[in-house]
Parts: structure tokens; sequence; C-alpha cells
């Protein structure tokens, strides 16, 4: 038997029955002077959706990602990698087409 538990939303907080065109924004703080940052969403879908990610403060966008399509509840990482200034940023995903559930983001260093 496959083990589906790193599938599975472990969020408190997720957000399922999108439309098109909703969003959700994040802010969060980059404390050095430059540096570079993966931007990991979970999403989850029946149907292949489309939404984006973009830093609202920086100009800059993922357009285009395609959540999976197995299922409501079979959630799989989309993740970006970014260079960041120091300062605080706002993160929008937006849900292009709807029709996805959204389990977490998650920015974490790497370098």
């Amino acid at each position: 038997v496959p083990d589906i538990s790193k599938d599975l939303c472990q969020s408190e907080c997720a957000i399922g029955w999108t439309v098109a065109d909703e969003y959700v924004e994040y802010d969060f703080e980059s404390d050095n002077k430059s540096k570079r940052v993966r931007v990991t969403a979970r999403v989850a879908s029946a149907q292949p959706k489309k939404f984006r990610m973009e830093l609202v403060d920086e100009d800059m966008a993922w357009d285009d990602i395609t959540a999976p399509s197995m299922g409501w509840d079979l959630f799989e990482e989309r993740s970006w990698d970014i260079e960041l200034s120091k300062g605080m940023h706002t993160l929008r995903v937006e849900f292009s087409q709807g029709g996805v559930n959204f389990c977490s983001i998650s920015v974490e260093n790497i370098d």
C-alpha cells in the first residue's frame, strides 16, 4: 500500500472551492540584503487548472502554473525560486481558472 500521507493537506487553514480570479495575499519580511528563496504552494484539483504567484512589490510573477489533477485532496507542491531584496514583500496567489484547492504556502532560504 503506497503512503499517500505526504500528498494530503496537513494545514488547519486550507482554501477550497476557489473561483476564477480569486486571490489571497501574504506579507512576509526578508532580512538579508539580497537572497534567493523558494516559494512553494501546495495545491490540488480534480482537473488541470491554472493559477499564478506574484510578488506584488517586486513586479515579478510566475504565470500559468498548473495544479495537479489527481483529485481534490491529493496535493502536490509547485515551487518558484526567486531573488529577493531586503524588506517587506507581498505574495499574491491568484486562481486564474478557479477549481483549485490550496493547502499552504511556504517561503524558505535556498542560499
